[in-house]
């Protein structure tokens, strides 16, 4: 195996610690703007990118294959941690307390490697299939792995131990949800229904199958006992534990038929969906959780709305996409753009601080964090704009 490159540095300061020597000559390059690390090659492609829970370090990778760690103060990289695999990873999420980062992929299986020495930890591969999502239960008590094959397993993070045996999970796709209280785990199946697991256990307790199909997404609300289903054409929340069907909606009076992403509120009282029309004009809605009233937030017309993010405190609401923008949910007026001077973004997310993180994919792939306060990219990991 390749190790990453540079020697063994400490975990990250104010300042976003030690960096490899090539890293300090760009940025004592003269002239060089400050906020800008340009230490990435332009065939660097960013497919995704994960965050420490203290929001003070930010994963990306590249289909080199390689991750990527920067310090979020300043855009200075950290390490670049290279694979020996044969194929890129899918994605990577950081472990409670920031000290270690979790890879995975679809031929290499899983490995945990330690930030601040790029050392190898932990390896796991599945006993058929590929891994296809990773992700900590809410207590950060346990590391959850999605196989290909309709499996799953859990790891303990302290020791990365193996928490009893691969379990077949009738058919488990590409994601999963876990209650607040991690006492319940949402799959999506791909065939249109939710299977609810007892995560003790591991038995399952229900089958939420409403006749429809092509599941965008799953969120569990604050009380851990209601979840909230999106379909390609509708809204449904239901009991986890019973299966009951609480309400729903399909269609809006914009005559809307496709939704494709959805963002649940911290306090769990609203919803942001994106979606479009048949005309193909695309909108945002907030709707209440308590009975689902909505209301059109954007009408963006042709240019495209992909994703949206609540912020920490549930105040602003992030999109991005063709056309990306903060707004403001006391007052329901935009706040900025963040198109500028950005091409399209392809995702947003908030940190901790209550930074917002965006990945721009034109016109080159880039990272970069918006200071709320001043409307504007504090830093941008990556190739200048």
């Amino acid at each position: 195996m390749r190790g990453p490159e540079g020697g063994d540095i400490p975990p990250p300061g104010p300042r976003g610690g030690s960096v490899d020597d090539a890293t300090k000559k760009d940025r004592s390059s003269e002239g060089m703007p400050p906020r800008l690390a340009p230490v990435v090659p332009s065939w660097a492609s960013f497919d995704d990118c994960a965050w420490s829970d203290d929001g003070r370090l930010i994963a990306t990778i590249d289909r080199d294959p390689s991750v990527w760690i920067w310090s979020a103060a300043d855009g200075v990289l950290i390490r670049r941690l290279r694979l020996d695999w044969t194929s890129y990873p899918l994605g990577c999420v950081f472990a409670p307390g920031g000290r270690e980062l979790v890879i995975y992929g679809m031929e290499s299986g899983l490995e945990v490697r330690d930030v601040s020495t790029g050392r190898l930890v932990h390896r796991e591969a599945p006993e058929k299939g590929r891994i296809t999502w990773a992700g900590f239960s809410p207590d950060g008590a346990r590391l959850i792995a999605l196989v290909e094959a309709g499996r799953a397993f859990f790891i303990d993070p302290h020791g990365w131990r193996r928490v009893g045996t691969e379990k077949f999970l009738f058919g488990a796709r590409l994601w999963a949800s876990m209650s607040r209280d991690g006492a319940l785990l949402a799959i999506n199946t791909g065939s249109g229904d939710t299977a609810i697991y007892d995560v003790e256990g591991w038995e399952r307790r229900r089958v939420i199958a409403p006749g429809h199909r092509d599941i965008e997404a799953c969120a569990f609300l604050p009380d851990s006992r209601h979840l909230a289903i999106l379909y390609h054409r509708y809204l449904g929340i239901f009991d986890a534990r019973t299966g009951d069907h609480i309400q729903g909606i399909e269609g809006l009076p914009e005559d809307t038929v496709n939704f494709w992403h959805m963002a649940l509120s911290p306090d769990g009282r609203r919803i942001a969906l994106a979606g479009c029309n048949h005309q193909a004009h695309h909108r945002v809605w907030l709707l209440s959780t308590t009975d689902l009233a909505h209301r059109t937030l954007v009408s963006a017309g042709h240019r495209s709305v992909d994703r949206v993010a609540f912020s920490p405190r549930g105040q602003d609401l992030a999109m991005a996409g063709q056309t990306s923008s903060v707004w403001d949910l006391d007052t329901l007026e935009k706040r900025y753009e963040l198109s500028a001077p950005f091409g399209d973004v392809r995702s947003c997310a908030w940190l901790p601080s209550g930074e917002l993180l965006i990945q721009v994919k034109d016109p080159v792939p880039s990272v970069a964090l918006w200071d709320p306060a001043s409307s504007a990219p504090r830093v941008v990991i990556g190739p200048a704009p």
